[in-house]
């Protein structure tokens, strides 16, 4: 029996000390899943809060540069504006913005002559209209955090926008600009702020346009023809001086009878960097030159009456007195008999595509019948209508430049800012290849035109701006050119780069 109670007494033993060790391992066990389970769940709240903090740092960037694009639209539309300190614009010392009286005159003399919305008004009117702009930019940008729509559409807070300061870089020639985007709850310490300082460069000088020119500028009225019921179309890019009445018909019923046919196919449009309205220029036609460059002898020429191709072959060379080897150009000058430099209804002018030609007139224009005045630009590389130049004089202040009858002209640049246009010509005598009774590039004092029907009574070319620069001389101030410079800074760093900036006299 002694052997039985000794296996007995450590079967006991061996049990009792087991489950005393199981429960250490359970408890352990679970702790061991807790932590664990904890850990994920706090990686996971962690990688949340980081895309949050994600989102809303990208909306707070997106809302600074939505603010900075409103700076620069403002300034596009005031570029008086552009090459001053805010500072100088007025004070916001009594937490509302008062204008510079002193400011304002000087800005409202320079904003007369640049801009349409402004080109009629007394100087005095246009500090007051000035003023308001100038506040109401104040108001909406710079006086609190503006809100922007909401991109989510959640009911999330919606993004907001301030700028903080603008100056101009008179070392650099550039504007300078502090935008501040705002995310999230405000004041929260989750908020997401971006500061933005974006420069651009500011120029005085020759405006490199870009894009196709306008095929049809007038000073003054821009007229249908007799036929106010079918008064034909313009297929052009139209630009009119600032306050001239335009789209008229000669019945004198205004722009509503005949008005939507007459420019079916047009567009009025607005020149590069200009904020008026489409169609409305402030800045001037440029004049075109009256004498060839120098040590150039325009050759002297009889009225066109009859046929006549130019360059002339075997008269005209590259070492002729009226060849300019440094554009490629050959010059003439067109005499007038009885006050007409090209006239008749056998009229047959001819210029060789590829050549470059410019033609001074001394009197007016006046075919009909079958007549003819063709540059054919058609399968010929690089030729366009300014190739064909022919430039009324400025001092003619009545000329007139008119095609009747079968008429027609093809593939030219017309300059004659004193002269009326009246291209009436109901054929195609010339065969102008775009189907066109008259195409090329027309500017001039007024126009008149689709007398003869439901014809295409202008149809622009193509040509561009890259092309007309060289020729014609634009002048802009304070002109605003794409940001060269962009930055998201801390908000000190940002107030220390603008404070740097002196203040222009």
């Amino acid at each position: 029996m002694k052997p039985r109670f000794v296996l007995n007494f450590l079967t006991a033993c061996r049990k009792k000390d087991s489950a005393g060790f199981a429960l250490p391992l359970v408890i352990m066990g679970g702790l061991v899943i807790t932590v664990a389970a904890a850990a994920i769940v706090m990686k996971g709240m962690n990688d949340q809060n980081q895309v949050t903090a994600q989102a809303a740092k990208s909306t707070a960037d997106q809302a600074a540069e939505a603010g900075l694009t409103q700076v620069q639209a403002f300034l596009l539309k005031n570029p008086v504006l552009a090459k001053k300190h805010f500072s100088q614009w007025g004070s916001t010392a009594s937490g509302s913005f008062v204008p510079n009286d002193a400011f304002l005159t000087e800005a409202a003399a320079e904003l007369q002559g640049a801009s349409c919305n402004y080109k009629n008004m007394t100087v005095d009117a246009v500090k007051a209209a000035l003023a308001t702009e100038i506040t109401a930019f104040y108001d909406q940008t710079m006086s609190a955090p503006k809100a922007l729509p909401n991109p989510s559409g959640n009911g999330a807070k919606a993004p907001k926008f301030q700028m903080v300061d603008y100056r101009f870089d008179a070392s650099q020639q550039k504007g300078v600009v502090h935008v501040r985007g705002l995310a999230g709850e405000d004041n929260s310490p989750n908020q997401a702020k971006t500061n933005l300082v974006a420069s651009f460069p500011i120029t005085d000088g020759s405006a490199p346009f870009t894009g196709v020119v306008p095929g049809l500028w007038v000073k003054g009225t821009i007229t249908a023809g007799q036929n106010v019921n079918n008064p034909g179309s313009v297929n052009a890019q139209v630009i009119y001086e600032c306050d001239k009445p335009i789209f008229t018909t000669s019945a004198g019923n205004g722009q509503n009878s005949g008005y939507t046919e007459y420019v079916s196919g047009s567009q009025r449009i607005a020149l590069p960097n200009s904020m008026d309205p489409p169609g409305a220029s402030p800045i001037p036609m440029p004049d075109p030159p009256t004498s060839a460059p120098a040590g150039v002898t325009p050759a002297s020429l009889p009225t066109v009456t009859g046929n006549l191709t130019l360059p002339r072959s075997g008269t005209d060379t590259t070492s002729s007195s009226n060849y300019n080897s440094a554009n490629q150009t050959y010059y003439y000058t067109i005499n007038s008999t009885s006050g007409k430099s090209v006239s008749g209804n056998g009229v047959n002018l001819q210029f060789t595509p590829g050549q470059k030609v410019v033609l001074f007139l001394t009197g007016n224009v006046d075919i009909g019948g079958n007549s003819q005045i063709v540059h054919d630009c058609s399968g010929v590389s690089g030729c366009d209508a300014t190739d064909v130049q022919i430039i009324g004089p400025i001092a003619n202040a009545s000329g007139t430049f008119s095609t009747g009858g079968n008429s027609a002209v093809c593939s030219i640049f017309f300059w004659g800012p004193t002269y009326t246009l009246n291209l009436s010509g109901g054929g195609n005598a010339g065969n102008c290849s775009s189907g066109a009774n008259q195409n090329g590039i027309y500017w001039a004092k007024s126009w008149t035109g689709g007398g003869q029907g439901s014809h295409n009574a202008l149809h622009q070319t193509g040509t561009t701006w890259e092309v007309i620069n060289p020729i014609a001389n634009f002048k802009v101030k304070n002109r605003l050119g794409a940001n060269s410079d962009w930055k998201t800074i801390d908000e000190q760093g940002a107030q220390s780069l603008m404070s740097s900036i002196q203040v222009p006299n």
